[in-house]
């Protein structure tokens, strides 16, 4: 921030970055949304731009090589990184599978402390690499209550993996669109889930060194842990991250 003026660095596909300039009062709750699409929009064409001029295997090497110089340039704020064969070997080869999604399929492992985790082992060929960096570069350095914790990650060309806490009570829409067999929640607990989204997204928000918008807020990425404390989770899908540099 130079006196009057914030500026805003928006970090969109292979590492590229926009600064865009504005005074203080433009950058109010309307002026964040207007920035956000479009700064979209600017992401699209670069994106676009990317495409035209690069093969699909020149793509990718683009983006395993842009994922690698960031994870290398900030090494010493990353959570712990494994090797693919230590993954295989967690998931005993991949075999208790807890879902399945459009970009990943998520495990159910035991680390050697005794901790439960959950691995979610991304699809290279329909995820991009901005997701994975957002998702490394953000929950990696956010300790708090309310928002899932990374434990560790894995990335070796196209084989990228997250290692998570493992939350026993899934995610909140199981328990808000009631299915058959289902434990209805009482209203004291719903009062307190909502209490601790609020308490994690303000935090996402205003707490951290990061200002992050998530942009999808919605129960399935609320997960919820033994005690049902809400979690957070799902910080990669945003396509940017707006810092205010001072």
């Amino acid at each position: 921030m130079h006196g009057s003026e914030v500026i805003v660095k928006v970090f969109v596909e292979d590492s590229t970055s926009v600064a865009i300039s504005m005074t203080q009062t433009m950058f109010s709750a309307t002026a964040r949304s207007m920035v956000g699409a479009t700064c979209m929009s600017a992401a699209d064409g670069f994106s676009t731009a990317d495409e035209m001029r690069l093969s699909p295997v020149e793509r990718n090497l683009s983006t395993y090589d842009a994922i690698e110089d960031f994870l290398q340039s900030h090494n010493n704020l990353m959570p712990i990184r494994y090797s693919y064969p230590e993954i295989r070997k967690m998931t005993n080869g991949f075999t208790e599978k807890l879902g399945e999604g459009g970009f990943a399929i998520v495990f159910k492992e035991k680390l050697r402390s005794g901790h439960l985790v959950a691995i979610k082992m991304l699809d290279k060929s329909k995820a991009n690499g901005q997701d994975f960096v957002g998702e490394v570069a953000t929950i990696g350095r956010i300790p708090h209550i309310n928002v899932v914790q990374l434990i560790g990650f894995c990335v070796e060309g196209p084989k990228c993996a997250l290692i998570y806490e493992f939350m026993p009570n899934v995610s909140l829409d199981k328990y808000v669109f009631s299915q058959e067999g289902s434990i209805p929640l009482s209203i004291e607990k719903i009062y307190e889930i909502s209490l601790g989204v609020g308490r994690g997204i303000e935090y996402l928000h205003q707490g951290c060194d990061m200002q992050i918008l998530h942009f999808d807020i919605k129960p399935h990425n609320i997960l919820l842990d033994e005690n049902f404390t809400p979690k957070v989770s799902n910080l990669g899908l945003p396509n940017f991250i707006l810092q205010i540099i001072a």
